[in-house]
């Protein structure tokens, strides 16, 4: 992320890319679906333009911050003092991604807490461009970010009738195993959402799209679409 707006930077990059879509689609509903920190960007995209897209589904997200993540935003305005912008906390580190894999020890790899599946895991950990540090930068950015999504104020800017859908593992470390994601379905059901559909998946893990059962996880995310498009 930059060091300054870069959240909000990524969010515009998210419209610009909408706009082509419109552009090229011309008359076809657009759906934007967002995972882990991309769900976060989608529920930030439902607040500043709700009314480019027609739907939205949200993959292993979570909602108004618990205790736990207060304390993170906290410590990463500390940490950007210690470390810049653009460095690394192993502080965050360990509240976050670290803290993730402990709920599933004894631990074969770092990131077991992204699927039961070990292939997918492995492939995830000899991927290069995957399992990098965040910069000081993106935790703040994100942070920031979820508090300010799921206030009373973001919520009143979305489109009530827009269809969501909302999909999580209930051993999710991200969605607090559900706590997290039924506070953002709570926030819904008290502004007056009317299209909104959830589903939880027990003992999956973060990456649903790559678990064990991914194939019924897909089946289901399809067959909503096909909901929404009729």
């Amino acid at each position: 992320m930059a060091d300054s707006y870069g959240w909000s930077k990524a969010v515009d990059d998210l419209r610009l890319i909408n706009q082509e879509i419109v552009k090229n689609h011309a008359g076809l509903p657009v759906i934007l679906m967002g995972h882990s920190m991309g769900s976060f960007m989608t529920q930030d995209y439902m607040a500043r333009y709700p009314d480019t897209i027609q739907a939205a589904a949200l993959s292993a997200t979570n909602g108004p911050p618990g205790t736990l993540g207060k304390l993170a935003q906290l410590v990463s305005r500390i940490e950007k003092l210690r470390n810049g912008n653009q460095g690394h906390s192993t502080l965050l580190a360990n509240m976050s991604f670290k803290a993730f894999n402990k709920a599933f020890a004894p631990n074969r790899t770092e990131f077991d807490w992204l699927s039961r599946d070990e292939d997918e895991v492995d492939k995830y950990v000899a991927d290069p461009l995957c399992g990098f540090d965040c910069s000081i930068a993106t935790w703040i950015g994100l942070l920031d970010a979820m508090t300010r999504i799921a206030s009373d104020d973001a919520m009143v800017k979305m489109n009530k009738d827009m269809p969501i859908y909302v999909f999580s593992g209930t051993d999710d470390p991200v969605g607090e195993k559900t706590k997290g994601v039924k506070r953002l379905l709570k926030q819904y059901e008290k502004h007056g959402f009317t299209s909104v559909t959830h589903k939880f998946y027990e003992e999956g893990r973060h990456e649903l799209l790559n678990e064990t059962n991914r194939d019924e996880v897909t089946a289901d995310l399809i067959e909503w679409l096909k909901t929404v498009i009729r």
